[in-house]
């Protein structure tokens, strides 16, 4: 699992009561392989910005602060499937 180095964006929306949608766009680690393993140098990677979504049944906090930390615990916890951004679409 690829850890967050960084947030870009969170948007959360509640479309239906009692569930909320987190939407994240986020910086994880090793996810661009800037060169490949030799026999004598392992792989290199770099951070890349990817995006995820997840829904929640608690409200989410409205402090900012919190709710960076909730997407740092939910990451933890494996409840977002990461998928790299295109760049170009950002």
């Amino acid at each position: 699992m690829s850890s967050i180095t960084g947030i870009q964006d969170i948007t959360v929306h509640s479309n239906v009561p009692g569930e909320y949608q987190l939407y994240v766009e986020a910086w994880l680690s090793d996810r661009i392989q800037k060169q490949s393993a030799t026999s004598e140098e392992p792989a290199e990677f770099a951070d890349g910005l990817c995006y995820a979504s997840t829904y929640v049944s608690e409200p989410p906090p409205t402090n900012p602060d919190e709710l960076v930390n909730l997407i740092y615990e939910l990451n933890t916890m494996g409840s977002f499937d990461w998928v790299d951004a295109d760049i170009d679409s950002i």
